[in-house]
């Protein structure tokens, strides 16, 4: 327990305790403007955090707008057993029907070296070498991937030898008991005829390992050769390594599973499905309505008895809220010959400012034009000639505006945005033309014979305007930025100023204390004359 020295030793003084005096006294003049000045920093602390949540809540509905701009809204079907398909990029695939025919599925080469005991069996020192590329009867073809070697010493076996091919990327080596007390190593390249393996070994390599020897050709060892798949495409001829194919059709991927030789074609059909569309819709009006239920609590003033928000009478807020929702009953242009709104979706505003879903105008309004759904996702792309279609949609955000468009019949080759593309010739006489590069990379071109020039038109739709919204109100000097800046040196200003009232009443306390102990020196100093003055009057007293 502490002990006040000072009053301890004020036996002979006014008796008060001068210590505590003096701290309710600078207490009393300083508290009120420290309690006003805490009521501010708790206040602005209050705001730092609702803007927290606010961030917060912009952030997972920017990334709600990710989603939903990529939302996987086209079926994709195919009518054969033969080539199985899935959606990679939703955002990509145009409604369209393709005809696909398999003349040959990618094959991996295999090869069998058989007759030995078991896995344990020893095949001496030496090395073997690996490379790969095309087999053309007994003529090896080197690819481009470089050579491997293996190495084995004393004890090597059979399954050192398989460890090892295993560990070299584009192998697949096993071991097999075949049955009859003799096993096999099996050994499988990578589908695609250039992936083909020529294995020689070193010349002084032991007897047993010779018979791996196969570099003047695979000869009776090779139960299968490496080759390509090779199919069609609406008639145009294509060629790949494997039998998984993800750039032939934009944001679909194609799995062969058997050829089409004698059967028809496999049919690819893409088209809209409207209950995932409509599921997207849904998301996109429960996370706007969540979002602006959470910024109007936030800033709702109080009125008819419900408490204020941590953010009433904001005017940055208010502002922000105001831009948010005339982006969601504006008109958007550019996407088409009537402006874009999204009550076209079906998305009705309430007269409370919260949205509901109309599913039967969202259906209404694809039944007379399917491909609006995509303006609304992820904006409109359309062509400014009769002659010319596009399909898919750009990889990346390209700026709104035109894109000129211009086709050299002697190349077969056109200028689109900048970039110069290949064009690729179908069956129907028209040209294609994939564009891979630049700011429309990922749409597809088709363009009637004859066409020279013409224009691609980009806008961006609801979604994309929110999104561009949303980035900038959470940027680094944007609105939210801005007021946590101005919360956060209210915070310190206010806290440089409880410091100060603070010193400043360990000042006023000392000024009271010297003060006090002053007096009380005085008050000491009179008690004892008085004490002196009592006793000689006794004394007096006492000899008269």
């Amino acid at each position: 327990m502490s002990v006040d020295i000072l009053s301890t030793l004020n036996r002979g003084g006014s008796g008060l305790n001068i210590t505590t005096l003096s701290t309710d006294l600078a207490s009393a003049e300083v508290a009120p403007r420290k309690a006003m000045v805490q009521t501010r920093i708790d206040s602005a602390e209050t705001s730092l955090g609702a803007l927290d949540v606010m961030r917060s809540s912009l952030t997972g509905l920017r990334g709600t707008l990710t989603a939903l701009s990529s939302a996987n809204i086209t079926r994709v079907t195919s009518d054969s057993a033969a080539v199985n398909v899935t959606v990679d990029d939703a955002a990509r695939v145009a409604p369209q029907s393709i005809s696909v025919g398999v003349q040959s599925l990618a094959q991996s080469q295999v090869l069998e070296f058989r007759g030995f005991s078991g896995a344990s069996q020893s095949l001496g020192i030496g090395s073997l070498s690996v490379d790969f590329g095309t087999w053309e009867a007994d003529s090896f073809s080197v690819g481009t991937r470089p050579a491997q070697t293996i190495s084995l010493g004393a004890g090597a076996t059979l399954q050192d030898l398989a460890d090892g091919l295993n560990g070299i990327d584009g192998i697949m080596a096993r071991i097999v008991d075949v049955g009859d007390g003799t096993v096999s190593l099996g050994i499988l390249s990578q589908t695609g005829a250039s992936n083909a393996l020529r294995i020689g070994t070193s010349a002084d390599a032991a007897s047993p390992l010779q018979q791996f020897d196969v570099s003047a050709g695979p000869g009776s060892v090779q139960l299968r050769g490496a080759s390509d798949a090779l199919l069609t495409l609406d008639g145009i001829s294509i060629r790949r390594q494997t039998n998984e194919i993800a750039d032939a059709i934009p944001g679909v991927s194609l799995d062969l599973r058997a050829t089409t030789t004698d059967q028809p074609p496999a049919m690819i059909s893409a088209g809209l499905n409207t209950d995932l569309a409509a599921e997207a819709v849904t998301n996109l009006m429960q996370s706007l309505n969540e979002f602006r239920s959470l910024a109007r609590s936030m800033t709702t003033r109080g009125t008819d008895g419900m408490a204020a928000g941590p953010l009433a009478g904001d005017a940055g807020l208010q502002a922000l809220m105001g831009s948010f929702d005339n982006l969601l009953t504006r008109g958007y242009d550019g996407l088409g010959d009537q402006p874009v709104f999204l009550s076209d979706f079906g998305l009705i505003t309430e007269r409370d400012g919260s949205l509901r879903f109309d599913r039967s105008r969202f259906d209404a309004t694809l039944s007379q034009d399917s491909g609006r759904i995509e303006s609304l996702l992820r904006g409109a792309l359309n062509a400014g000639s009769e002659g010319v279609s596009v399909s898919g949609r750009p990889l990346r955000d390209p700026a709104p505006g035109r894109y000129d468009v211009v086709i050299d019949t002697d190349t077969s080759t056109a200028t689109i945005g900048g970039v110069v593309v290949q064009g690729v010739p179908t069956d129907d006489g028209r040209t294609l033309y994939a564009v891979s590069s630049g700011p429309l990379s990922g749409i597809s071109l088709t363009i009637d014979a004859g066409t020279t020039r013409s224009t691609i038109d980009y806008g961006p739709g609801p979604l994309d305007s929110l999104g561009a919204y949303l980035d900038e109100v959470v940027a680094n000097g944007g609105i939210l930025d801005r007021r946590e800046n101005a919360f956060s040196t209210e915070i310190a200003e206010n806290s440089d100023r409880l410091t100060a009232l603070d010193q400043r009443m360990t000042e006023i306390e000392a000024r009271y204390r010297s003060r006090f102990t002053e007096m009380e020196r005085v008050i000491t100093q009179l008690n004892s004359t008085g004490d002196y003055l009592t006793s000689l009057l006794d004394s007096w007293n006492a000899d008269n």
